[in-house]
This record gives structure tokens, sequence and C-alpha cells, in this order.
């Protein structure tokens, strides 16, 4: 709340809010531990709920703005030993298609973009984690119709867009961008 308060103090308005944080436990549910749900639920769901929830008054009020929050392609089909990064990344879609029926007559967009595997410090510790050396986890991870792992420029390409007037008749949506993971 106070990040919010200072921001429109500095600034006045605030148009576009951009929810991408989260941690991941590579945990099936009987080995993930109450703390390790706790976090990665608060990290990404919750963390969305509360940042919309203070940004959304001075949206409604402005009768303009764009929410964007980071979920997976896992959000969509579920993946192996992520049962709670599944649920938290599963319950931003959601999250984001009833904020855009709530708040789309407000002049309000809400979306989501997916990514699919990237190259961000992410990978190569789950890859440890995991105990699975990296050239063999990077080869599975670019198995998807394009054959290779993202790059962070291609995400934040797709989230420019959704925050953009480019994407002005477009809300509660699930922005898939993995090289066709979620497809094949």
């Amino acid at each position: 709340r106070q990040a919010v308060e200072r921001t429109l103090q500095r600034f006045g308005r605030i148009d576009v809010l951009f929810n991408n944080a989260g941690v991941f436990h590579p945990k099936t549910v009987p080995d993930c531990s109450e703390e390790e749900w706790d976090e990665t639920i608060d990290s990404s769901l919750k963390g969305a709920f509360l940042m919309s929830k203070y940004v959304l008054p001075s949206m409604i009020e402005r009768r303009s703005g764009s929410i964007i929050h980071t979920s997976s392609g896992w959000g969509i089909q579920g993946g192996d030993k992520a049962a709670a990064y599944c649920a938290a990344k599963g319950g931003l879609i959601v999250m984001a298609k009833a904020m855009a029926i709530d708040h789309g007559p407000q002049g309000i967009r809400v979306n989501c973009v997916c990514p699919g595997d990237v190259m961000t410090p992410m990978l190569p510790d789950d890859a440890a984690k995991r105990g699975m050396p990296w050239d063999d986890y990077a080869a599975g991870a670019a198995r998807r119709p394009l054959g290779r792992i993202g790059t962070a420029e291609e995400i934040a390409a797709a989230v420019l867009y959704l925050a953009s007037d480019e994407s002005s008749f477009v809300t509660g949506t699930a922005l898939v961008v993995d090289g066709g993971g979620v497809a094949g």
C-alpha cells in the first residue's frame, strides 16, 4: 500500500500495473511444505491481489488503466512437481478474468501473460533443485514447436503490447508466449 501511495504522490497516477512476482519450489503436494505452499501462493497470487487492490481505486477514479499479471503456461495445463506454482498461476488467470468483468465498465483492462520456459535465473535454479544436468534440462525445455527457450525480451514485448493502446480491445485474456509449448 505504501509503495502505491508514494508512486501516486510522486507521479500523480498509475497507468499500468505489472504484477510479476513469484517463486517456484519443484514439489509434489505430499512433498510441499505448508511454508513453501504459502510462499508460492503469497508471492504470485496474494501479491497480485494486494497490488491490484491498492492501485485500482486510482484507476477507477480516472476510468483508465491496464493491469497485467504474470501467469504461466503451467497456469493453463499444469506441470510436474509444481502443484503450488500451478495453483498460484492458474488462480491469476481466473482472477484476471473476474477483474476484467468487474472493472471493464470502468475503463480498466486486466490480462495475463503466460510465459513458457524463459532464459532467466529460474531455469538453472530449477534444474539444480531437480538434480538435473543443465544440458539435459535445457534440451527438455526446448522441446516445443519453436524448438528453443524464450527470452526475457520476448516476454517484455508481450507485456508491452498488453500495456499499450495497441491492445485497447483486449481484456480478460491469458496471452500465451511459450513457443508453442501449451499447443504441443
